[in-house]
């Protein structure tokens, strides 16, 4: 159904049709492959992806009281404050380069949980049936890994890498009648699926500092944020 509440808008939520039926509501994170090209290019001092995340994959869960908030361009949706900015909290001598690159990668999971959260209360069903990755992230298995154990259930990792493309394409041939429907549309495309599970210990801690620090992260700095976006020199 269509949602009404126009804090769903405010939210940074957009909705619209479906081609099936029915209605779709859409949010995401809107620098989430940026934060990690961001951190590659400045602080990684351009190692491959995959020598960061063995980086990343030796230090525990929690990056050594190490959070950070994926502000880098503007608050994500469940959020509505253009002010807000990045931050990195809880630095120490101790906290080195992996370190900062896993808390990135928890920085993500949190934020994209708690989008999530913010929009269910708005729906009139709130179960989770499944979860499902696809995009340039899932190559990315570190990611896969804490976001599993974020969402404390079982993430389904399909293999298409630019999956809005294929969708968009899908929906052109069922346009153009190439496809009678959307289910032949969708049997006509050949991809595998792999299972991540929660791993148990991590997803304990998670839920503990999703709730505790991460969900206070963004109020305690949101005011000096704003402050910042408005000064003038």
């Amino acid at each position: 159904k269509v949602l009404k509440d126009p804090e769903v808008g405010r939210r940074g939520y957009a909705q619209g049709v479906h081609v099936s039926g029915g209605y779709y509501i859409l949010g995401g994170l809107y620098t989430s492959g940026a934060c990690i090209e961001w951190f590659r290019e400045n602080i990684g001092a351009g190692l491959d992806y995959e020598a960061l995340a063995e980086e990343g994959a030796a230090v525990s869960p929690g990056s050594l009281g190490v959070y950070f908030l994926p502000h880098l361009r503007t608050a994500n949706p469940g959020y509505d404050d253009p002010y807000s900015r990045a931050t990195f909290v809880g630095l120490t001598f101790d906290a080195r380069r992996g370190a900062l690159y896993r808390a990135l990668l928890e920085g993500l999971a949190y934020e994209a949980r708690y989008s999530l959260d913010t929009l269910l209360p708005y729906l009139s069903d709130t179960r989770i049936e499944r979860i499902v990755a696809t995009g340039g992230g899932t190559r990315n298995p570190l990611l896969m890994r804490i976001k599993a154990s974020v969402y404390n259930h079982p993430l389904r990792v399909v293999s298409i890498d630019e999956a809005t493309a294929l969708g968009a394409a899908m929906l052109a041939g069922l346009g153009a009648g190439v496809y009678a429907d959307v289910g032949a549309a969708v049997q006509s495309v050949r991809y595998t699926t792999a299972l991540v599970e929660p791993e148990p210990t991590a997803a304990a801690f998670y839920a503990k500092a999703y709730e505790r620090v991460y969900r206070e992260l963004y109020p305690s700095v949101r005011t000096i944020h704003r402050v910042i976006g408005t000064l003038k020199e």
